[in-house]
């Protein structure tokens, strides 16, 4: 393992691709590890390791916060949408899928890039990390250019490295954070996780 490199460990493609769709959107530099025992998606880099999807977003968001994750300023509605991508995850009706399908697409149909606004956010991820195995070459247009712009991040490895990534202290009532200067360890919790 490359310490300057952040491995994603994710036991699941939708995992992988939502953690790997977060680091490209941050320009890091990426790589896949081994899958988890505990088979909970994790970041890890140095002694480092941010362990759960929506810590781990916040925790780049707090360690690197440009490019944000919220381009129209809205947190709530986006970490709301992890609790959307789980059931899609979950749910075997290829009928609710579609509909879902359906929705995001209809969420692009002003013309817009991302689904809040010009720019690829949390929201973004939620919804592509399941879409992707969904969409077809036949599907609706707008949505499959929209799955090509995600997934360019996701297969885009950054050129930012985890030097880049701040020590720091952060505490609210979602995140606290801390990451040692010295020893580089660092403890994420989140009350959403």
């Amino acid at each position: 393992m490359q310490t300057h490199i952040m491995q994603i460990l994710a036991n699941s493609d939708a995992d992988y691709l939502f953690l790997a769709a977060l680091c490209g959107l941050k320009g890091l530099a990426f790589e896949r590890g081994s899958p988890t025992a505990s088979g909970l998606a994790q970041l890890k880099w140095k002694q480092s390791t941010i362990t759960g999807l929506e810590t781990a977003a916040l925790g780049l968001e707090t360690l690197l916060p440009e490019p944000g994750l919220f381009p129209n300023g809205n947190a709530g509605m986006p970490i709301a949408l992890m609790h959307w991508r789980t059931a899609m995850l979950d749910s075997d009706n290829l009928q609710a899928q579609q509909a879902n399908l359906l929705l995001i697409d209809r969420q692009l149909q002003d013309g817009r890039d991302f689904l809040q606004g010009s720019k690829a956010g949390f929201a973004d991820l939620c919804a592509f990390s399941w879409a992707d195995k969904h969409l077809t070459s036949n599907g609706a247009a707008r949505l499959n250019h929209w799955a090509v712009r995600m997934r360019d991040y996701a297969e885009t490895v950054g050129t930012k490295t985890c030097a880049d990534l701040n020590s720091t202290t952060f505490n609210d009532p979602i995140l606290c954070l801390h990451i040692d200067q010295d020893s580089g360890h660092a403890h994420l919790t989140s009350t959403l996780a």
